[in-house]
């Protein structure tokens, strides 16, 4: 067999294996769409896997035209954990239902906006069912705080990255995005956001090499977690898809990269940062 034709071959064999990949996420989001087919069930599952912190809305006492939604979890740096993410829900259904408040604040409290996912919850739902209900409650979260009609406005302070960067993409500042060096894509809707704001060009850029932190450390982003980050600014920057679609590949996209081996292993990278900086902290005491 002579190269052009093994060439061929791998290609075909490859086509075969993305169909395949897209079928089986197809097949299992129906099945997962069917088992939580009210926004209550997922917001009650995620709030079961993950407990610590809250996000609360509340109304400026001097200002009534201001509303709040903060983040409370404050020894993580406000990293969201499942529980963060049921009442971040109702506090985004509250905020933008409330007829007293013309903008709503977004911050976290003791000088951190968040930190992205909590570490433990992550690692706990890093199969297809926790990318399937984490997908669907952010993304339709971000939607309604990006759709509706009140001022929004994202305080960035302290440590801001991950999913944190895309709940700011849903208000009128954005950020940087580092899911790329995690090994996964925007789940919970920051893609759309991105494209939208930046044009294909720059959401790639920062979709895939997280130009946040340079372009020069581009070997330290995944592979894979690249490859789905281009087809998500695909998927966002094409005119032949209703926004229902949209949001569908979106999810198949997310599914095929969270709990990703490579997303695992940056689970356990920054673990033992964490532990190591901790150590080395204490020593300097």
């Amino acid at each position: 067999m002579n190269n052009a034709m093994l060439l061929h071959r791998l290609a075909s064999l490859r086509q075969v294996t993305q169909a395949a990949s897209i079928h089986t996420h197809v097949k299992t989001i129906a099945q997962l769409s069917s088992k939580y087919e009210k926004d209550e069930a997922k917001e009650n599952w995620l709030k079961e896997q993950g407990d610590g912190g809250s996000v609360k809305y509340t109304r400026n006492g001097s200002n009534p035209d201001l509303g709040q939604v903060t983040f409370h979890h404050k020894e993580k740096l406000n990293a969201f954990t499942g529980a963060m993410m049921h009442d971040f829900s109702l506090a985004v259904r509250e905020a933008v239902k409330d007829e007293r408040t013309r903008c709503v604040v977004v911050r976290g409290e003791n000088g951190n906006f968040c930190s992205g996912g909590e570490l433990n919850f992550v690692e706990k739902i890093a199969s297809e069912e926790g990318s399937y209900v984490m997908n669907t409650v952010m993304m339709s979260s971000l939607k309604k705080l990006a759709n509706s009609d009140k001022v929004s406005i994202a305080v960035l302070e302290g440590s801001t990255m991950g999913g944190a960067s895309e709940i700011a993409s849903a208000c009128d500042i954005r950020v940087g995005f580092v899911q790329g060096k995690m090994g996964v894509c925007p789940g919970w809707g920051g893609g759309r956001f991105l494209v939208k704001t930046l044009g294909t060009a720059r959401a790639m850029e920062y979709l895939s090499t997280a130009a946040v932190v340079g372009a020069e450390e581009l070997h330290k982003v995944s592979k894979h977690a690249f490859v789905a980050a281009k087809r998500m600014v695909v998927n966002y920057s094409g005119k032949n898809r209703n926004p229902k679609e949209r949001e569908e590949e979106e999810r198949r996209i997310f599914m095929s990269v969270w709990g990703h081996a490579d997303h695992k292993k940056s689970i356990h990278d920054i673990r033992e940062n964490l532990i190591r900086a901790k150590k080395e902290k204490s020593h300097k005491k």
